[in-house]
């Protein structure tokens, strides 16, 4: 049965991977890496892109990167929680993938700040409180702490950090990657 609904993704998947990141904490440094690795290895990488003006059109875009996805990675950065935009984008990534198929990296964030909503992630929600419904925040808040449970990778933002990060891209293979992406050689 598994293999059904895989051929089925595959079939119905125009990218392999959607990123989500916090744009100004990480595209120069480590997502810049990571996105350049996975288009090298040959793997379909959507990233939302920043030239589109008009919001509908860019949360469009987004959604559909999300459901014609067969995996997300979320970078979850000290910073990320600050955008509005990537907390609707993770909730929207949770409401249609499975669990197995949601990869989070904790970039310089403590596992622990992201699902306690603490640190610098207690700081973000402090502001989002002056802007938004609990309802709202609660629904964000859930998503953080969902995801938080998932295996993922902790990377932390320092020189052996870097280098963690360039062993840890390997580890990648050993996800559901290449049973559902038969073509991926891993070679990051």
């Amino acid at each position: 049965m598994a293999s059904t609904s895989i051929s089925a993704t595959s079939r119905w998947s125009t990218y392999d991977v959607f990123l989500s990141f916090k744009g100004k904490d990480v595209m120069k440094g480590f997502t810049g890496h990571l996105y350049a690795a996975l288009c090298r290895s040959g793997i379909n990488t959507y990233v939302d892109e920043e030239k589109m003006e008009d919001k509908e059109k860019i949360e469009a875009a987004c959604l559909n990167g999300i459901q014609k996805s067969r995996f997300s990675l979320v970078l979850l950065s000290k910073d990320y929680a600050l955008s509005t935009w990537c907390l609707e984008e993770l909730v929207q990534i949770l409401k249609y993938k499975k669990a197995d198929d949601v990869w989070p990296i904790f970039y310089d964030v403590d596992t622990s700040h992201v699902e306690e909503i603490q640190g610098s992630y207690k700081e973000a929600f402090v502001e989002h409180e002056k802007h938004f419904k609990e309802d709202v925040l609660q629904k964000w808040k859930d998503a953080l702490r969902q995801v938080s449970t998932l295996k993922g990778l902790d990377l932390p933002k320092r020189l052996d950090g870097h280098l963690k990060a360039a062993a840890s891209l390997k580890m990648l293979e050993k996800r559901p990657i290449s049973r559902v992406y038969p073509t991926y050689k891993g070679n990051f």
